[in-house]
């Protein structure tokens, strides 16, 4: 092999090896993939109060329910989805940072449907989201929650804004 030819070859193998190095270091540098699929606003829907606990009997039933200045926030995050949930107080709280674990439930195109469980068992939630290709879209969810303090299953919708572009 003539000598010029032989330090091409040469340069390539370091250089493919060089190369091979740097991809492998920067997929590891890459910071985690995070992404806003859309944001959901006020609530309003219906709740079935239980009396006991903190509901007396009077106040048991099925009554409209709402949450003015709550957030839906669905977020896909490392190949996982996420809820952030604001509530009228203003705190956001990550479902999956308070323990609640999210199963992505077979659903149809432009549908994303999940159920949330958190340890303990005492709150169960379900949310069917609408969504256009940017994120517009409707939410519906449902909460069960049973505890010594009350026990109520509420039906809730929410419009629901794809992030800005």
């Amino acid at each position: 092999m003539p000598l010029g030819q032989l330090w091409l070859t040469g340069w390539v193998m370091r250089t493919g090896w060089v190369f091979a190095a740097f991809i492998f270091a920067v997929s590891f540098l890459q910071p985690a993939y995070s992404k806003t699929v859309t944001e959901c606003g006020d609530s309003d829907g219906y709740a079935y109060y239980f009396a006991g606990g903190a509901v007396p009997p009077h106040q048991a039933g099925l009554r409209k329910d709402a949450i003015s200045g709550g957030r839906t926030i669905l977020n896909f995050e490392n190949n996982e989805f996420d809820l952030i949930l604001k509530g009228a107080s203003g705190s956001a709280l990550s479902v999956k940072h308070q323990g609640g674990q999210i199963v992505v439930l077979p659903s149809s195109e432009g549908f994303i449907a999940l159920s949330v469980f958190y340890e303990g068992g005492s709150t169960m939630e379900t949310y069917l989201f609408q969504l256009d290709k940017v994120g517009n879209g409707t939410v519906v969810y449902t909460r069960m929650v049973s505890t010594k303090m009350m026990n109520k299953q509420s039906v809730m919708q929410a419009r629901c804004l794809g992030p800005p572009r």
